[in-house]
């Protein structure tokens, strides 16, 4: 799976590349929330983030500075 995560020009808006399906995120809450559903489905496999871990606030900084993250 891929996700690609873009910060956009606006300052609280987000875009979301989830499998070349676009979604556009205008609240930094709901990105957290969107983020933690994505997370918990790859529980199983190799994700344990939670919406406060430590992980989920760095792809946060990366997404601010408009870096690519894929996993």
């Amino acid at each position: 799976m891929l996700i690609v995560l873009l910060g956009q020009r606006l300052p609280n808006q987000y875009n979301i590349l989830v499998n070349k399906q676009s979604l556009k995120i205008n609240s930094m809450q709901y990105l957290i929330q969107s983020l933690s559903v994505l997370f918990v489905q790859y529980k199983q496999d190799m994700f344990y983030f939670t919406p406060s871990g430590y992980v989920l606030f760095y792809i946060l900084k990366l997404i601010r500075k408009g870096i690519v993250v894929s996993f």
